[in-house]
């Protein structure tokens, strides 16, 4: 038996299918609009009018598709667009970063001193950006990557040798430019005010890093 080869049929010809399709509907209705017109039967005429009416749907319908089909389609392309723009943020030099030189800090208390100073300042500039008031659920999802990527951040630079003797005003600074945090606030991230735990702590629980739906979504919140 004849077997036909099965046709990719890609969405570009799905929207100008829909396309064509909209445009003979329209075709035809403007035909049957000119039968019933042209007609003396009063029979006709409505059977002609229930016609335009089934065409005129149809065409509706087509265009509704070719609509949706758009739709979707711009949406992607600002979802790819927006994960491309996180990644960029979260890993500037590139998914992998080096491995440390060291296993843990040369002097542990003095490291983790340090760390906590550069966590207040970050979170202060990070907070400073109103994020959280968002109407807009990937601003928040941004916000919580800041915060938890600065976690990430810390534990590695801490590492680093010069990690506590650095200016600890760079340090801040060089987190916050690679976040791309408003730069007029950096020099002044002592005189901001301190975020709210309960929401930092909500964020660095928040399990949307890995594919779950993040925590303060679920708590109704925003």
């Amino acid at each position: 038996m004849f077997m036909l080869e099965p046709v990719l049929i890609t969405d570009a010809r799905i929207e100008q299918m829909l396309g064509l399709a909209a445009e003979m509907d329209l075709e035809y209705a403007q035909h049957v609009h000119a039968l019933g017109m042209a007609s003396k039967e009063p029979a006709v005429v409505s059977d002609l009018g229930r016609t335009r009416v089934r065409t005129l749907r149809s065409m509706r319908q087509s265009l509704a598709l070719l609509a949706k089909l758009r739709a979707d389609a711009a949406r992607l392309e600002r979802e790819v667009a927006h994960t491309a723009r996180i990644k960029e943020i979260m890993h500037p030099g590139g998914d992998e970063r080096p491995p440390p030189k060291r296993l843990f800090p040369k002097d542990i208390p003095a490291a983790n001193a340090r760390a906590d100073d550069i966590r207040g300042g970050v979170q202060r500039l990070i907070w400073s950006e109103g994020l959280e008031h968002s109407d807009y659920d990937e601003e928040k999802d941004l916000e919580g990557y800041f915060y938890r990527s600065l976690e990430d951040f810390l534990a590695e630079d801490r590492l680093k040798d010069d990690f506590t003797t650095r200016d600890l005003d760079e340090q801040i600074a060089e987190y916050a430019n690679a976040f791309g945090l408003n730069t007029s606030n950096i020099a002044r991230w002592r005189d901001l005010p301190d975020p709210d735990p309960e929401v930092i702590d909500q964020f660095l629980a928040d399990d949307s890093d890995d594919g779950l739906p993040p925590k303060w979504r679920k708590s109704g919140s925003g």
